[in-house]
């Protein structure tokens, strides 16, 4: 559908009634979107607004009546309106996020001096030194992520690119971001679980196998979705407008940790609108799961600590 600023031509080619246009005499649905309209009668100034259907041989336009352009505005109104709610819903949450969420420096800093539930080693892979950081009843709040697809876990180099240097990213079917994880492509969602030890403990092992990396980083504008139960996202969520807000009431994260006792999720955009791509600030692991090869590759590779955490202290 179009507005109507710009007017038709009554050419013999248009007929009045009907005002039906051969389909190679018409811009293209791209110029049409574009582009305004008015009443092609020379003798009123009465405004027209068309609705285009694609034919037998060319595009219909149809008048749209006073009632329905009326119903469209207010429609329109209530988007945008729901639009910025969500928005103001998004910064209060991410804001309450990060305020309360785990300062992974700071961590290591208590760990080395022995804060009470805490201790430090460090671990040599190849020339570097990893931080294994032991956590024993210490309080602990963080977002983390299993990392299934092998190719992924295996390559962190793919995490660090920008989102420009990946074809999913400049190939589309349809509204679809083209994503196959097993090609090393990364989608624009990181589906993650928030964990709160002193809330919901059981969800430190919930879904988490191999490679868990731990997220703490909450850049503006990063959270679009956050539940207490799943949340249902897809390769292409990390795209869609934040919907944190139900009816008026925006969900905390204590309040997620709470409900969501074994699972619950918020979901991540894993690229900011430069394309820069929101990396791990930790990697974990618990009893189930020891420091391997592949933990401590990424763990050198991203330069940050392993989060070993005693889950029977909780």
């Amino acid at each position: 559908m179009i507005g109507n600023e710009e007017g038709i031509n009554n050419s013999p080619e248009t007929s009045n009634e009907g005002r039906v246009h051969p389909l190679e005499e018409m811009p293209s649905f791209e110029e049409h979107m574009k582009e305004d309209f008015e009443s092609p009668n020379d003798d009123t100034d009465e405004s027209w607004i068309y609705d285009w259907d694609e034919g037998d041989g060319g595009f219909r336009a149809e008048e749209v009546s006073d009632e329905e352009l009326l119903a469209r505005d207010i429609d329109s109104g209530r988007r945008k309106r729901e639009n910025i709610r969500q928005e103001r819903a998004q910064e209060l949450f991410e804001s309450e996020l990060k305020s309360t969420i785990t300062n992974v420096e700071d961590l290591e800093l208590l760990a080395d001096v022995g804060e009470e539930g805490l201790s430090s080693e460090t671990v040599k892979y190849g020339d570097k030194d990893v931080k294994v950081i032991h956590v024993a009843g210490y309080p602990l709040r963080f977002l983390k992520s299993s990392i299934n697809a092998s190719i992924v876990a295996d390559n962190p180099e793919i995490w660090t690119k920008n989102a420009s240097e990946y074809s999913s990213f400049s190939h589309r079917k349809g509204d679809t971001i083209i994503f196959d994880p097993d090609k090393g492509d990364v989608s624009n969602t990181i589906c993650t679980t928030y964990v709160d030890t002193d809330r919901n403990p059981a969800a430190i092992q919930s879904g988490a196998t191999g490679l868990v990396y731990i997220f703490t980083d909450i850049r503006p504008d990063s959270v679009t979705e956050a539940k207490a139960t799943d949340a249902y996202s897809s390769p292409d969520s990390g795209f869609d407008r934040p919907k944190i807000l139900a009816g008026d009431y925006v969900i905390s994260p204590e309040e997620i940790a709470e409900r969501g006792k074994t699972f619950n999720e918020v979901v991540l955009r894993r690229y900011d609108e430069t394309g820069k791509p929101l990396l791990p600030t930790a990697i974990m692991t618990y009893d189930a799961i020891e420091p391997n090869e592949r933990i401590l590759k990424n763990a050198a590779y991203f330069d940050i600590p392993i989060i070993h955490i005693d889950k029977k202290a909780y």
